[in-house]
């Protein structure tokens, strides 16, 4: 009788892989050749909107030295789709530093004003609480001397958020990337190995959830341009990082 009440071993899930062919797509591909390439929405900057806007989807990457003013340009992206489109964003922001300094962070970029008080310029409390309440309806955080994430930590805890709160979030975003834990064990101790998953879980997560996905992320170390003044000396420029800048190498 013991066998007989034994629990029955649990099987894993059969996953069905569907086999499709081109003529399957016949109808998305005529729509996509009638109407084309569609935008994403606009940056807020009209010297910016011809080239560049922001699609739920995809991803961009923000790449630059230190300094040079990454998190102040991806900020203000995300301002303007929130002002502008009701934008909701998951931000992991490491850079700046604790929780109160990086809503505070925010606050100063809602009102366009200094954040602390003992600046003759600062603003009253009542618009700091305002500002509070705006943020509050637009921007979700991640602590990031909290709690450690990687890459599927980090993606499970929007898509807990989204439920636990019965919002959609429109974007998410890290800043910077190398704040995620890397196990490179599983990839042989090799950075490329591990850079090629992480991006494209990134892609993936951006296609699965409807979110814009935002890396802000640094150049590698670069010789500076030397170039010359009007009485020939040498003058010593910072380096402009391409597409081949990336800090971890090529495979971005």
């Amino acid at each position: 009788s013991k066998w007989c009440n034994r629990p029955k071993p649990k099987r894993k899930p059969i996953k069905i892989m569907i086999k499709r062919k081109i003529l399957d797509y016949q109808e998305s591909v005529m729509k996509h050749y009638e109407t084309g390439v569609s935008r994403g929405v606009d940056t807020g900057f009209k010297t910016l909107d011809e080239l560049l806007s922001f699609k739920l989807g995809y991803s961009t990457y923000y790449l630059g030295f230190a300094g040079a003013g990454k998190t102040e340009f991806h900020l203000e992206m995300l301002f303007n789709q929130s002002e502008r489109y009701g934008w909701k964003h998951g931000l992991l922001e490491g850079e700046i530093g604790n929780m109160e300094d990086v809503i505070g962070e925010l606050v100063s970029k809602f009102l366009r004003k200094p954040f602390y008080k003992s600046n003759p310029y600062a603003p009253t409390e009542a618009e700091v609480y305002k500002a509070l309440n705006w943020l509050n309806e637009h921007f979700y955080l991640i602590d990031a001397d909290e709690t450690d994430h990687n890459i599927e930590s980090f993606f499970d805890y929007w898509k807990s958020l989204e439920k636990e709160l019965g919002i959609k979030l429109q974007s998410t975003s890290a800043d910077p990337f190398n704040d995620f834990e890397e196990d490179l064990t599983k990839y042989g101790g090799r950075e490329d190995k591990y850079l090629a998953w992480a991006l494209k879980k990134y892609r993936q997560e951006a296609k699965v959830n409807n979110w814009h996905n935002n890396i802000v992320t640094h150049a590698k170390d670069l010789p500076p341009i030397i170039l010359k003044d009007v009485t020939g000396q040498d003058v010593y420029c910072t380096a402009i990082p391409t597409l081949n800048s990336f800090a971890g190498g090529a495979v971005w």
